[in-house]
């Protein structure tokens, strides 16, 4: 929920400054045909952010550690949401970005390049977010398979020598 916010007032900063300073508005300098090519050049890192999604998922879900175990109990639908959203924000701006193509190339659609940045800004935050957790999860996942340390019982334990 937070992202979507964080991406609407990147947008609206960006279109306030944008009006002031004509610089800001990057895509406008370019030529149609060079849009749709950024916009098609974009795909890739997409692609790249969904297989991180997928990755950490598969680490999820293979890892049966107790810490995992526990973390799946106490935050499991809130794990699940998260991956389910990252794995959508990629997808979400994939569409996007074919919409704005496709109205960059048809149609005189001054606000098809607001939207295919606006779909790399959400995607920047979402993976942010996300890389952020993932990297939780998979220490966490990580501390499961670490071999513990071994504890020794009291009688093991030195016993300093006493002062006579």
């Amino acid at each position: 929920m937070y992202d979507y916010l964080i991406v609407l007032l990147l947008m609206l900063a960006l279109v306030a400054l944008s009006r002031r300073f004509h610089t800001v508005d990057v895509l406008a300098v370019l030529s149609r045909a060079q849009r749709a090519d950024l916009y098609s050049k974009a795909l890739g890192p997409l692609s790249i952010v969904a297989s991180i999604a997928t990755a950490a998922l598969a680490v999820y879900s293979s890892s049966t550690g107790t810490r995992m175990t526990m973390l799946r109990a106490v935050y499991g639908d809130v794990i699940l949401r998260q991956f389910l959203s990252a794995a959508l924000a990629p997808g979400v701006a994939v569409v996007g970005l074919f919409v704005a193509y496709v109205a960059d190339l048809g149609y005189v659609a001054a606000w098809a390049r607001w939207l295919a940045i606006g779909c790399l800004v959400f995607v920047a935050v979402r993976t942010g977010r996300a890389l952020y957790f993932y990297v939780n999860v998979l220490k966490t996942a990580g501390d499961d398979k670490a071999p513990a340390a071994t504890l020794r019982t009291i009688d093991e334990l030195p016993v300093p020598a006493r002062r006579a």
